[in-house]
């Protein structure tokens, strides 16, 4: 199984600042979409743009869940 792993993709050495950076902005845009989130979840529909408003993006980020349960 790693033999056809390694045919799909081969390991790369990233730097130890590379990591850092990659770990930061990713950080950084789940902080952003979840601002997002919260900001499309409790702003009424009439107030967002007519874009938003037709996606109905409120509908879709509220009913996102943890892949997990907590029983």
């Amino acid at each position: 199984m790693i033999d056809f792993l390694n045919e799909i993709r081969r390991a790369m050495k990233i730097s130890l600042s590379k990591k850092f950076l990659y770990s930061t902005l990713i950080f950084i845009a789940g902080v952003i979409l979840g601002v997002v989130s919260k900001v499309l979840d409790t702003t009424p529909s009439k107030y967002l743009p007519y874009l938003l408003e037709i996606f109905d993006l409120r509908n879709f980020f509220s009913r996102m869940g943890f892949g997990f349960s907590l029983r």
